[in-house]
C-alpha cells in the first residue's frame, strides 16, 4: 500500500511539474514591447524590453515573473527620451544587466546601452557606446571574466550605412575593445553564441559589393578581439541571419531569403561544422516571412524556433507569429503555438528552461488594444504546448497602495499628499525621479502625511527604509 502512495504521489508530482505552459500578455495602454528574458535559480524569469508606461518617454524596463507567469514586480530604467531593453543577463547574488539602446545619453541619436540593477531593482551604474550617429545593440552574452559582448549596428562613418559593432567590456561596462565590420553597403550583426571558454560566434547580414545584395555572415571571434574565420553564406538572392544554435559539432543558422525571382521572403536556415565551417545542408520553405530565435531542448535532440509569416490565413493580414517544433536536422514537427491578433506579431528572444521546455518573449498589438503589448509565452516540458487565444491583458506597471512590513502608504497613485502609517519606530524615505535625482528625504515616526504637491505628475521611485529592511516601490503623481 505505502509503495502504491508514494507511485501515485510522483505520478501527481510529475504531472503538476509537466503542466507549467503558459501564454500571458502584459501592457501598460501604451507602446509595450518585449525583447528579451532569462530565467532565475528558482524558476522564475525577468523579463525586459521598451515601454511608455515607466514615464517620460519610453524605458527599458524589467518585469520580474513567477514560475507560472504571474506578476512580481516591474521597474523602468532610462532618460528623458527613450531606452529599449534588449537582452537582460541574470547572475545570482549579482543582480541584472540589461542590453540596450538609448537616445537619452551618449554621443547623440542613438547609441548600444548597458546597465546593472541589483537584486533588489536598484540602478547601480549605467554606460552607452557608440558614435554620433544611430548605434543600435542587438543581442549581448556574458564572458569567461564577467564581462560582456555586446553586438548590433553603427551608423557612425562618413556614408552614414550600417556596419556590425562589436563592444567588449569588462564587469563593470568599462570598453575593453571595439570594432566595426562592414562594407560600403548596410552590415548588421543580429547574434551570437558562445562556443568554448573563450570563443564565440557572431552572426548576421554583410552586403556584397560585386552582387549588391546582403548575405548571411558568420565570425569566429575570441573575447580578445582576434577574428578566427569570417564565412559568408547565401548564393542567390538576398540573405540574413538572425539567430544561432551551435550544437553537437555543429552550427545552426536561422533567417530569411529573398528571391530576385520572387517578392516572397523566404524562412531559411543552414547547418555548418563547427571545425571546418562546411555547409552540412541549406533549406528555405515561401512563407512571407522570417525565422526569428532558435533554441535546442529534449536533451539536444529537438529545436524550437520563433517566425512570423503573413499572406493568406493570417489574422486581419498579419504578420502573425509562431513556434514550431523541429528534430535536430532542422526538420519541421508541428506548431507548439500560434500569437495570432491585431497588427505585427513578432517573437524577439527564446531560451531553454531549467524544466526541459523552453519560453518565448515577443510583441503584439492584440487582443484589441490597437498598441503593442508584451507577450510571454511558455512550453512546458514533454510538449507541453499553452492555449494562446482570449489571453487577459495585465498590467505592465503595477501601481496600488503599498503595503509592507506593518507599513502603510496610501493613496497611490496620489494627487498632493501621501500618508504613511507605520510603527513607532523611525521610517526613512527617499523620493527619486526616474532620472536619478533625489527629490525628497525624510525621517518619519508612525503615521504622518507628506505633502508632495511640488513634484509634477509622473512617475517616481520611493525607498523605504526601516528596521526590517529596504523596500522600494512605485509611485505616480496624478
Amino acid at each position: 500500500m505505502r509503495t502504491l502512495v508514494i507511485f501515485i504521489l510522483l505520478v501527481v508530482s510529475s504531472s503538476l511539474n509537466a503542466q507549467i505552459a503558459f501564454h500571458k500578455i502584459y501592457s501598460q495602454g501604451s507602446y509595450d514591447f518585449g525583447c528579451g528574458i532569462d530565467q532565475l535559480e528558482d524558476s522564475s524569469y525577468i523579463v525586459t524590453g521598451s515601454s511608455g508606461g515607466f514615464g517620460s518617454g519610453s524605458q527599458a524596463f524589467l518585469l520580474k515573473l513567477n514560475k507560472f507567469g504571474d506578476y512580481e514586480w516591474s521597474l523602468g530604467y532610462g532618460g528623458l527620451e527613450s531606452e529599449e531593453g534588449k537582452r537582460v543577463i541574470y547572475l545570482k547574488d549579482v543582480g541584472y544587466f540589461i542590453g540596450g539602446t538609448t537616445n537619452s545619453f551618449g554621443n547623440g541619436a542613438y547609441d548600444m546601452y548597458l546597465t546593472h540593477v541589483g537584486l533588489d531593482g536598484i540602478q547601480t551604474w549605467e554606460n552607452s557606446y557608440g558614435g554620433s550617429a544611430w548605434d543600435r545593440l542587438h543581442d549581448m552574452a556574458l564572458t569567461r571574466d564577467s564581462g560582456f559582448l555586446l553586438v548590433g549596428e553603427n551608423s557612425s562613418n562618413s556614408n552614414e550605412n550600417q556596419d556590425g559593432y562589436i563592444v567588449r567590456t569588462d564587469k563593470n561596462g568599462n570598453v575593453l575593445w571595439e570594432q566595426i565590420l562592414g562594407s560600403n553597403g548596410d552590415d548588421v550583426l543580429r547574434t551570437l553564441r558562445q562556443y568554448n571558454d573563450s570563443s564565440f560566434v557572431v552572426a548576421g547580414s554583410y552586403y556584397n559589393t560585386d552582387s549588391t545584395l546582403s548575405k548571411g555572415v558568420l565570425y569566429k571571434v575570441i573575447d580578445n578581439g582576434t577574428i578566427l574565420d569570417t564565412i559568408y553564406l547565401g548564393q542567390n538572392g538576398e540573405y540574413a541571419i538572425n539567430d544561432i544554435e551551435i550544437m553537437g559539432g555543429h552550427i545552426e543558422a536561422i533567417g530569411y531569403r529573398i528571391n530576385p525571382s520572387s517578392p516572397i521572403k523566404e524562412h531559411y536556415a543552414w547547418e555548418l561544422d563547427l571545425i571546418t565551417n562546411n555547409t552540412i545542408s541549406e533549406w528555405g520553405v515561401p512563407q512571407y516571412g522570417e525565422l526569428e530565435c532558435i533554441t535546442s531542448y529534449d536533451n539536444d535532440s529537438r529545436r524550437y524556433l520563433t517566425y512570423n509569416f503573413g499572406g493568406p490565413g493570417t489574422f486581419e493580414g498579419g504578420p502573425d507569429a509562431a513556434i514550431g517544433a523541429f528534430n535536430q536536422d532542422i526538420i519541421y514537427l508541428g506548431v507548439a503555438a500560434q500569437i495570432s491578433d491585431l497588427g505585427l506579431d513578432q517573437t524577439s528572444d527564446i531560451i531553454r528552461t531549467s524544466d526541459g521546455g523552453a519560453i518565448v518573449v515577443g510583441s503584439t498589438a492584440g487582443p484589441g488594444l490597437g498598441v503593442s503589448t508584451v507577450f510571454i509565452t511558455k512550453i512546458g516540458p514533454g510538449e507541453v504546448y499553452p492555449t494562446t487565444a482570449g489571453a487577459i491583458v495585465n498590467d505592465l506597471v503595477d501601481v496600488k497602495n503599498i503595503e509592507t512590513n506593518n507599513l502603510l502608504l496610501f493613496p497611490n497613485p496620489f494627487s498632493s499628499h501621501i500618508n504613511i502609517i507605520g510603527e513607532h519606530h523611525p521610517t526613512k524615505i527617499n523620493v527619486i525621479a526616474l532620472t536619478g535625482e533625489n527629490l525628497l528625504n525624510k525621517d518619519i515616526f508612525g503615521a504622518e502625511e507628506v505633502d508632495l504637491s511640488c513634484l509634477k505628475a509622473g512617475t517616481y521611485l520611493i525607498i523605504l527604509e526601516t528596521p526590517q529592511g529596504r523596500f522600494q516601490h512605485r509611485l505616480v503623481k496624478r
